[in-house]
């Protein structure tokens, strides 16, 4: 009953053959919708009161499928840039449900809205009004390495960027509206791919869409995108496979800008199969389209801009900077701001090879004299033929015998690999079956030595050899009948067949007491306690058999009893004593 209760105070359910239905009281606080979120299955859909007011203290976290309906309801956040108002990350314990989420029709206050964190797959946001409180501080919408985002009908204003996508595969930014922000409307980096950009309104920024490095597959369509004062629409660091069309990019400072080689932003890319098309491409203050710093043979050769587009009347500023007149700004000056190409002309290739060096091992942990393998793997990821190569695998002959299983390349010699050199792009490998002979941990490193640059070695690879011991024991006796007051004797041999010197052990005689132990051999690895008659064994060397010898007098008539305890193993023999 208890539970119950506690169940309609905080919220209600309604459930269907595919999903049950949470709904959220109007005004519920933070830990009552944290709560329901919880409790909601995987694919769940959690209905925001319609209309409703919500003022929360802290973040909504979502880590699986559900469906987050706002029914036009209002949340005011935290006025902090790190805390939003949805923040969905996925649950370490259950990464596979991190997926298939959407939000839809809310209006959110806060200085960051909503967080999508690396892992997530199938991500839609529709429908919704974002305001920040602060141009210099906050996301509207911050996602990384997510698979799979769609963002539609979004209104966002007063961030410092609408929307940063950094990563991930798959983004679809459609119908959107972003204005009056302190930075970005939209910001693409670290290597986003496969963008579409379509059918949206970019106001009143300093960039109007932003694409870091290594970003690639980029679809710009049918928008507009006006009042930024430094950029519109800005592939800095080089940008693959992207066209532009149908776009208009006007009253800007600059139109576009394809730049190559800054330094920020993502990893490099080449300036290659760019397409602008269809576009309005005017009024921008300084510049239409700025090529900067692309080399002269890729200008023409991976740049299209076509004949169909409408660049006019940029560069006003230049006029209005240098106070010339209508009659002095003619045309020639007006059409040489359209478009700017600040290109250079290549020189001589500079080869530089670059070489690394990475390994593996079957296992980590293997008993002395047991096999691995042991795999080196070289490559030239540098532009130019490398010189001469010798790797030391690091697995010296006192401890292993290495023997080539496969050689891609080269020679291998007393645990040295040589390599002539490697071209550009070239892989060499070298897989080594390794045949342990000395027990103990050792961590091995592997190091590439050239003369083209300093010397390259592997991570530590811990190896363990745990010490191979293989004993056995037996027992003979010299007599099974023996006369009253004579004497036999008992000889326990001890074999170690294994690798490795054994560690301690006991071996002890039991007899009746019709049976007395007389006296007993001497060993180098070994000696007897007579009061307990026990012998302690010190080692038995590798390889090596230890002999104990014990005289055994017969004090009494019947049948008497021996029994030998070797290192936890023992065998009981009878003897006849007669007169």
């Amino acid at each position: 009953m208890f539970l119950l209760v506690l169940f309609v105070a905080i919220g209600t359910m309604t459930s269907s053959v595919s999903a049950a239905t949470w709904n959220i009281d109007d005004g519920a606080d933070l830990s009552t919708i944290q709560s329901i979120i919880n409790g909601a299955g995987v694919g769940d859909i959690i209905s925001f009161a319609t209309d409703g007011a919500y003022n929360l203290a802290g973040s909504i976290n979502i880590s699986k499928s559900l469906t987050i309906l706002g029914n036009g309801a209002s949340i005011t956040g935290v006025q902090n840039a790190n805390t939003y108002i949805f923040n969905l990350a996925v649950n370490n314990s259950a990464p596979e449900i991190f997926k298939d989420i959407s939000i839809s029709n809310f209006t959110l206050n806060a200085m960051s809205t909503i967080n999508v964190a690396n892992g997530a797959n199938n991500i839609t946001l529709d429908n919704l009004t974002l305001k920040g409180n602060n141009t210099n501080n906050g996301t509207g919408i911050n996602t990384r390495g997510v698979i799979g985002l769609t963002i539609n009908n979004v209104v966002a204003s007063n961030f410092r960027d609408a929307i940063g996508v950094g990563g991930g595969n798959n983004t679809v930014i459609t119908n959107s509206n972003f204005h009056d922000l302190g930075r970005n409307a939209m910001s693409f980096f670290q290597n986003a791919g496969n963008i579409l950009v379509d059918n949206n309104n970019l106001t009143n920024a300093q960039y109007g869409i932003f694409f870091g490095g290594g970003v690639k597959h980029i679809v710009i369509s049918n928008n507009n995108i006006t009042g930024m004062s430094r950029i519109g629409l800005g592939l800095v660091k080089a940008a693959e496979t992207a066209s532009m069309i149908n776009n208009t990019i006007v009253n800007n400072n600059i139109g576009i800008v394809i730049k190559a080689g800054d330094t920020n932003h993502g990893s490099p890319t080449q300036v290659n199969d760019i397409l602008i098309d269809g576009n309005n491409i005017s009024n921008n203050s300084l510049i239409g389209i700025l090529l900067e710093n692309i080399p002269e043979s890729n200008i023409a050769k991976e740049i299209n801009i076509t004949d169909n587009n409408n660049i006019t009347g940029n560069g006003n500023g230049y006029r209005e900077l240098m106070n010339w007149s209508e009659s002095e700004w003619n045309t020639e000056i007006n059409n040489s701001f359209n478009i700017v190409k600040n290109y250079y002309i290549e020189d001589a290739p500079v080869t530089s090879p670059l070489l690394t060096i990475t390994d593996t091992i079957s296992t980590n942990v293997v008993k002395n004299g047991g096999k691995l393998i042991y795999t080196l793997t070289v490559k030239n990821i540098g532009n130019g033929t490398s010189d001469a190569i010798t790797i030391d695998t690091g697995l010296l002959s006192s401890i292993a015998n290495s023997v080539v299983t496969y050689k891609s390349t080269g020679a291998f010699s007393n645990n040295k690999w040589t390599i002539n050199g490697l071209n550009t792009g070239d892989t060499a490998s070298l897989v080594l079956e390794v045949q342990t002979k000395k027990a103990g941990t050792q961590n091995i490193i592997s190091t590439l030595k050239t003369s083209t640059q300093n010397d390259t070695s592997t991570n530590p690879t811990k190896l363990t050899v745990n010490k191979d011991i293989k004993l056995s024991s037996s027992n003979a006796f010299s007599a099974n009948k023996v006369k009253r007051n004579k004497y036999f004797y008992v000889t326990t041999t001890i074999k170690n067949t294994g690798l490795d010197n054994s560690s301690t052990f006991n071996s002890k005689i039991a007899t009746t007491k019709g049976l007395k132990v007389a006296a007993t051999s001497k060993s180098s690895y070994a000696s007897y306690n007579k009061k307990s008659q026990t012998w302690t064994v010190k080692k038995v060397p590798a390889k090596k058999t230890v002999t104990l010898k014990m005289k055994v007098k017969a004090t009494k008539i019947g049948t008497q009893k021996v029994k030998v305890t070797t290192n936890g193993k023992s065998q009981t023999k009878s003897v006849k004593v007669v007169k």
